[in-house]
């Protein structure tokens, strides 16, 4: 079971604020009635079998702007936590220097990879009139003008709501079962946010433990038997221990001071033996030694059983 804390959701509106990041690309993805008709005419199959979606230009011309536009949110869900329904995150004061650090550099990313691809568009488009051959449509293409509006990046950031910011005139009746929805909801959305660190401790320990134990088994490779010749030979086994593991519950850990509305005590004192325990050693060190390999696995397993409290 998660651990809990007394809250006050008007106070935690003093240390946290919600944030929200859009970001918008064009899908270069065109539903194409005609064609699909035709398919469906020449199959004689049902009207509703099937749709032909075409790729308005190359793949390849979007995929440095996807990525970017993946890496911003993926690193925006890591340094906040979630809340609500409506795609807004939710961030303490402490962390919200390194996010909008981290949102300036992945914002810049976006923004490079739009204006190198802009001066290319007109070429892509007379590419498209090749690859799409009969079924290319100009009036599928926005214009060169048009299409910088179909490219976005915005990031916002706003108070946390309070109970008693609800001011409508009605009868107290009325305005105090209003402000004790919000202040459920608000609860319910602090504990599923503390829920989400603790979840996040939990899956790097996990797949550190598992990692190890893992490396443990396939070290020295296995045999295998030829079908032909029925002789064995040793075969190394690739192993799926990597410096990420180590990495990834350093990051975590980090930025879990930040990440901690309520001030929990457990989750700083597993975040800190988390770090002395599981992060001493990098993984040359725990692939090299038998010791120190076991000693972590072990210490990881039994951060996780204690966490089984908690979580």
């Amino acid at each position: 079971m998660t651990s809990t804390q007394p809250l006050s959701t008007n106070s935690l509106a003093n240390t946290a604020m919600l944030a929200s990041v859009t970001i918008t690309t064009w899908s270069a993805r065109k539903y194409d009635p005609k064609v699909t008709q035709e398919v469906i005419d020449q199959h004689n199959a049902k009207s509703d079998a099937g749709r032909w979606n075409k790729m308005l230009i190359a793949k390849e011309a979007l995929q440095k702007i996807t990525k970017a536009a993946g890496a911003a949110r993926t690193a925006f869900y890591q340094l906040t936590l979630p809340w609500g329904q409506d795609g807004s995150r939710i961030l303490t004061a402490t962390g919200y220097n390194k996010l909008m650090e981290v949102i300036r550099e992945k914002r810049q990313a976006f923004d490079d990879a739009c204006e190198e691809f802009f001066p290319q568009y007109h070429d892509y488009v007379e590419q498209a009139k090749i690859d799409l051959n009969g079924t290319f449509r100009q009036e599928d293409y926005p214009s060169e003008s048009e299409i910088r509006a179909k490219f976005r990046f915005a990031f916002h950031v706003s108070p946390l709501p309070v109970s008693n910011d609800f001011r409508v005139k009605m009868s107290d009746i009325e305005r105090k079962a209003i402000e004790q929805q919000i202040t459920d909801m608000l609860t319910s959305s602090v504990q599923d946010a503390v829920k989400d660190v603790w979840q996040r401790m939990q899956t790097v320990v996990s797949h550190m433990a598992n990692s190890l134990r893992d490396y443990k088994v396939h070290v020295g490779g296995v045999q295998k038997r030829n079908p032909k010749t029925g002789k064995t030979r040793n075969v190394s086994v690739e192993n799926n221990f990597h410096s990420s593991v180590v990495n990834n519950i350093r990051e975590l850990v980090d930025i879990i001071p930040a990440l901690n509305l309520t001030g929990d005590p457990d989750i700083s004192r597993f975040a800190e033996d988390i770090k002395g325990k599981l992060t001493r050693y990098d993984a040359e060190t725990l692939k090299d030694n038998d010791g120190t390999r076991e000693l972590v696995a072990k210490n990881a397993e039994d951060i996780l059983k204690q966490m089984s409290q908690f979580v």
